[in-house]
């Protein structure tokens, strides 16, 4: 009976599968930051347009001087707001990038060890295979080298 088929890497082969699955958590969740992010700078963006459709209509009648003055600090405070929250949606945008490299290199560092496996396990069926055929060839040589004298000796009898 042969031996069994065993890869030396085969727990390195599941920590790289490990760090992979990890990786794609991980990406996952800079993605939802990502969207997160980005629906905070829309509400924003539209907050600031409606403040500012607001403050149109409200200069078409009459509007105390005050409230243009405070309706001005809002939409300067809105816009401050917008750029800051731009950024953070650059940096969450700049996470999912890293992430996904990782994740990248993860996949490959994994596939070079299957690939290994793969490569292992078809040199093994080829050696199983060799094996059988000149085990085959040994019994037919036998079976022939038996059958050859006994006819032999029929022949001459």
């Amino acid at each position: 009976m042969a031996k069994r088929f065993v890869f030396r890497l085969e727990k390195v082969l599941d920590l790289r599968k490990q760090k992979e699955q990890e990786m794609m958590r991980e990406l996952a969740l800079a993605k939802e930051s990502l969207a997160r992010e980005e629906r905070i700078l829309e509400e924003l963006r539209d907050r600031l347009a409606a403040s500012r459709r607001e403050l149109l209509a409200k200069q078409r009648g009459c509007l105390d001087p005050n409230e243009i003055i405070n309706y001005l600090r809002y939409l300067d405070q809105l816009r401050e707001f917008i750029e800051l929250q731009t950024l953070r949606v650059l940096e969450a945008e700049r996470i999912v990038e890293e992430t996904r490299e990782l994740l990248l290199q993860a996949t490959k560092e994994k596939k070079i060890v299957e690939k290994l496996k793969e490569n292992q396990l078809k040199k093994y069926k080829e050696e199983l295979m060799r094996a059988e055929m000149n085990f085959l060839d040994e019994v037919g040589t036998l079976r022939y080298t038996r059958a050859k004298p006994g006819k032999a000796g029929q022949q001459g009898a």
